[in-house]
């Protein structure tokens, strides 16, 4: 039998259970799979820029329950189980037509 005896205080504990109070943007960006692109392509700029400087945190959880299902990431590199995808959304011609797209688990598509 082993006694484990590990203290917390209360802003480490609630952040053990409930996750950062923040989303982190550049954590997201580490574990980020860019299909056809990089993290220099224009557009791909452009989200993260809209994303970490225009978005609330609040509107950032929103985003995160969309695309992800989940209004927090994880609060470690090492705790992610899956990556975030950024897929270039084609079409041809009618960009109305291609919506509303099929999105699956934390995968989002842009043009």
């Amino acid at each position: 039998q082993f006694n484990i005896n590990i203290t917390f205080t209360a802003s480490e504990l609630e952040e053990a259970v409930c996750g950062k109070g923040y989303i982190d943007i550049e954590l997201l960006k580490r574990h980020t799979y860019y299909n056809s692109d990089s993290e220099t392509t224009p557009h791909i700029v452009r989200f993260w820029s809209v994303l970490s400087e225009m978005f609330s945190e609040e509107q950032k959880k929103l985003f995160l329950i969309f695309v992800w299902g989940r209004s927090t990431l994880p609060n470690r590199d090492e705790d992610f189980s899956s990556n975030f995808s950024l897929n270039r959304l084609e079409t041809s011609g009618n960009v109305d037509g291609a919506l509303p797209s099929k999105f699956i688990e934390n995968l989002i598509s842009i043009k």
